[in-house]
């Protein structure tokens, strides 16, 4: 079992008595974590003391993605992945919660809500973050690979260590990655990769040859959201669908991914949201696959050419 204890916080008083009524935006504690390489987090939250009484609440989250200085965005995931909250706490005590680690970061954030002035809101904690794989989740030889993405060519699998995280970058959608048949084959028009079917996905020839593992990952990323779409659709409604989104947004448009769609955590995403186009989706699905690999390996091309 490979893991790493992360000390967020030592002992820590924060005292909100100062603040007006209202809620605060979600404040970053720490920096961010780099958790790719890890299946789970245990967000341990130990409360020294506590005084949050009325209508105040504070709580503490671990958000996904976390704070980038480069994005000009507090956190890139609005939701937390879990929370903590304080109302109701008999201190001293410890909060552990677990979820699973499928963002490139994550950051510890706090809000507080003032809704009583004349009561306190305060508390003394202390915050460490616990990452863990066991070797059976991320497996560093190809042969364990292949037990993911038995069906892949090997030439292509074997290059991509970082495929077992694609699994589990789609296990909350329901996939089962034995289930996906790839065939190597020439493509019309300069494809590199195609969905054939619910169960089947046409790799061009030139995918291996010619790109990297960054850029064959968010291949891969924008293939599989495709076979979830067909499965949840069924393929005759799916066609439909981006056909109409085709005629209303144009070619260019439809892949077009909203800053909207940009926020939400992967896990949290409907693979077929009408409130985006499918190949928006897919294209979110293949930034996130993309975001899998050090950055460090990829080629610096710019986005795959997917079907």
């Amino acid at each position: 079992m490979a893991g790493a204890l992360i000390k967020v916080i030592p002992k820590t008083t924060y005292d909100w008595a100062a603040m007006s009524a209202g809620p605060s935006v979600a404040a970053a504690i720490g920096e961010p974590i780099r958790v790719i390489e890890y299946a789970d987090a245990i967000f341990v939250v130990r409360v020294h003391s506590v005084n949050v009484a009325g209508l105040n609440q504070l709580s503490f989250g671990l958000y996904p993605d976390g704070y980038l200085a480069s994005s000009g965005t507090a956190f890139l995931g609005i939701d937390p992945l879990v929370s903590v909250g304080l109302n109701g706490i008999i201190a001293p005590c410890a909060i552990i919660q677990g979820t699973p680690a499928l963002s490139e970061y994550v950051s510890v954030g706090m809000i507080a809500l003032r809704g009583d002035l004349a009561t306190g809101i305060s508390a003394t904690v202390s915050i460490d973050v616990c990452l863990k794989s066991s070797d059976d989740v991320v497996p560093r030889d190809p042969a364990a690979i292949g037990t993911l993405f038995g069906a892949m060519p090997p030439e292509i699998r074997n290059g991509l260590p970082a495929l077992p995280m694609l699994g589990r970058l789609f296990a909350p959608w329901g996939l089962d990655p034995t289930s996906v048949r790839f065939e190597v084959q020439p493509l019309p028009g300069g494809l590199i990769a195609q969905t054939k079917s619910e169960d089947r996905i046409a790799l061009s020839p030139l995918l291996s040859a010619k790109y990297d593992e960054a850029d064959i990952m968010a291949t891969l990323g924008h293939e599989l959201t495709h076979i979830c779409q067909m499965r949840k659709l069924g393929i005759p409604t799916a066609t439909v669908r981006a056909a109409r989104e085709e005629a209303v947004h144009g070619r260019t448009g439809m892949r077009v991914i909203p800053e909207e769609l940009r926020s939400k955590w992967p896990a949290a995403l409907d693979p077929v949201d009408p409130k985006f186009t499918l190949e928006a989706i897919a294209g979110r699905m293949s930034e996130v696959a993309r975001s899998l690999v050090p950055k460090k390996k990829s080629c610096g091309k710019g986005g795959c050419n997917c079907g």
